[in-house]
């Protein structure tokens, strides 16, 4: 992710503690996420459509 740009990271070091790597997400990954996102409700909607579909035409939900 942070070779295509949609995050950055940098180290964050404290004493006493271990070293840990801290992300951060850039305009174009929330731009990436929200194309994700969208994409996923569409095909969301589309798989309960199916089913609401198929339950009309199987009510007792087997396909026999």
């Amino acid at each position: 992710m942070e070779q295509v740009g949609w995050v950055t990271s940098k180290w964050d070091s404290q004493e006493n503690e271990r070293d840990k790597r801290v992300y951060s997400i850039t305009k174009t990954g929330r731009a990436f996420l929200k194309g994700a996102v969208a994409s996923l409700q569409q095909t969301d909607e589309l798989i309960h459509h199916l089913f609401r579909g198929y339950q009309k035409v199987y009510p007792e939900g087997s396909a026999t």
